[in-house]
Parts: C-alpha cells; sequence; structure tokens
C-alpha cells in the first residue's frame, strides 16, 4: 500500500510540474525550430530568457525553467513565462506557425518573428 501511494504522490508532482509548464507539443514545436521559438519569446513580454550566469525569475510568478537552445550562440539558455499567461503564448506560437505569420504581441509587434517564420518556413 506504501509504494502504492509513493506511485501516485510522484504521479501528481509530475503532472503538476507539466501542466504548470503549458502545452507539451508546444515544446516539442520548440525544439524542432529554435530560431522560430526565441524569436517569439523575445517578442512576447510574459517570456523571461535566462542565459547563463544570470539568475532565474521568482518562480511563484513564473514557469519553471525549460532549457532551449539558443540557435545563434549555440548555447542553451532558460526560459520562464508568466505561469498565467503562458498557455495563451504557446497557443498564440502555435496558431502563428499554421497561419505563416506572426500574431499579436506585447513588445510593439512581431515583426522580427514574422522575418524568423518566414525563414523557417522556407526550409
Amino acid at each position: 500500500m506504501e509504494t502504492f501511494l509513493i506511485i501516485v504522490v510522484l504521479f501528481v508532482i509530475l503532472w503538476y510540474a507539466l501542466h504548470r509548464s503549458g502545452n507539451p507539443a508546444f515544446w516539442r514545436v520548440v525544439r524542432r525550430n529554435p530560431e522560430l521559438a526565441m524569436a517569439w519569446f523575445e517578442s512576447e513580454d510574459c517570456w523571461v530568457i535566462v542565459r547563463q550566469g544570470e539568475s532565474s525569475p521568482a518562480l511563484r510568478e513564473y514557469t519553471v525553467g525549460f532549457a532551449v537552445l539558443n540557435p545563434q550562440t549555440g548555447r542553451m539558455v532558460k526560459v520562464h513565462c508568466l505561469a498565467d499567461r503562458i498557455d495563451d503564448s504557446q497557443a498564440r506560437f502555435l496558431a502563428s506557425l499554421s497561419s505563416k505569420a506572426g500574431c499579436g504581441g506585447n513588445k510593439g509587434g512581431h515583426s522580427e518573428f514574422s522575418q524568423a517564420t518566414a525563414r523557417g518556413l522556407q526550409r
């Protein structure tokens, strides 16, 4: 019985960590398209990119950090998103890829993202 409870507790912890992180399909797309993803993270004010040597944001407001390859530097960075905005941002990113154009934004538009999208979709 104790083993069963331990397994259930571990499953709940894993589920919580994944749920707090948003959409797993989004992270698969990010791994396949790091240039597009980095442009998106830089264009949205709800995302924070933490480079090596920098400290992560307060985790109460942000999701756990995800390691993402920065194709410009060849180094891994961690990205965090405001927990209450991650689902919306991820959905807009996936929708923008399927419509082949950037959409919405909070940092003055997505021109850099749109250019990266066009380059990525031409490959």
